[in-house]
């Protein structure tokens, strides 16, 4: 049974138990440049949980624990999110098949509350336990 926690604190991370892992999305390297629901964008990244784990299972990183810093632009095309240039950083899983796997999970992800013409960039760390 998955329940996202909200984790309280400046700023508010959300943490998701699945599969045996913990994944939290937030902390202190949040960025947004634009005027995203911060609290939406972070939810819609951590009900991408179970894509986010298949990746790691496909690139054999399912052993490990880890952190990466996600950073895309997100605008908003005639009320539809649209995703780019997505940017990885990670000293635990750092390979291009992970990012290119967590990069499609990412850009499928629903975006709720952009409003037409709404653009910007938003970068949040991701950890997994």
């Amino acid at each position: 049974n998955k329940k996202t926690k909200v984790i309280g604190g400046k700023p508010i991370k959300y943490q998701l138990d699945i599969s045996n892992r913990t994944l939290i999305v937030g902390g202190s390297e949040e960025e947004y440049l634009g005027s995203f629901d911060r609290e939406a964008v972070k939810r819609s990244l951590i009900h991408c949980s179970p894509g986010i784990l298949k990746c790691l299972t496909a690139s054999h990183f399912d052993k490990k624990s880890g952190d990466i810093l996600i950073s895309f632009d997100l605008e908003s095309v005639k009320g539809d999110p649209k995703t780019a240039r997505f940017k990885f950083s990670s000293t635990t899983f750092n390979t291009p098949e992970y990012f290119k796997c967590l990069e499609a999970v990412f850009s499928s992800a629903k975006y709720p509350g952009l409003r037409p013409g709404m653009v910007g960039e938003i970068k949040v760390p991701l950890s997994i336990r």
